[in-house]
């Protein structure tokens, strides 16, 4: 799988749990730091008041653990766009040997925070993303 995107993360001592390796919880924070560097890079630095949006699913695959002091590539692009939402698809691997550590995708939803309705998806936003695929929805 080619990501449009990769940025990069080092394990910290405060993301393990007892059993020494990342906790399965602070994968989201990963993937929320793909995407904020997927959209200061893809929109600039205003790109999350252009493109609002809420958080609809998160789903995660854990494939291998991830230990202190590793770096993570954190691979991101955009898998389909739909009417008003989009999918983000991930894949995190381990730099040094490539090891993949998990693979996910998240659903966001575009969102006007003051009318607290939906959006569509904006036309600029589907000529800057690419995705892989654009279904009717």
């Amino acid at each position: 799988m080619e990501m449009k995107f990769v940025t990069k993360t080092r394990v910290e001592f405060r993301d393990l749990d007892a059993m020494r390796h990342v906790n399965n919880a602070v994968f989201v924070s990963f993937l929320e730091t793909a995407r904020m560097d997927f959209f200061d890079q893809t929109f600039g630095p205003d790109g999350f008041e252009r493109f609002p949006f809420i958080l609809g699913e998160v789903r995660i695959r854990f494939v291998s653990p991830a230990y202190i002091k590793e770096i993570l590539e954190l691979g991101i692009r955009v898998k389909e766009i739909g009417r008003k939402s989009y999918v983000f698809e991930y894949l995190i691997r381990e730099e040094k040997t490539g090891r993949t550590v998990c693979e996910a995708e998240s659903t966001q939803v575009m969102f006007d925070y003051r009318s607290r309705k939906t959006l569509d998806v904006p036309g600029e936003f589907r000529v800057l993303t690419e995705p892989v695929s654009r279904p009717d929805a």
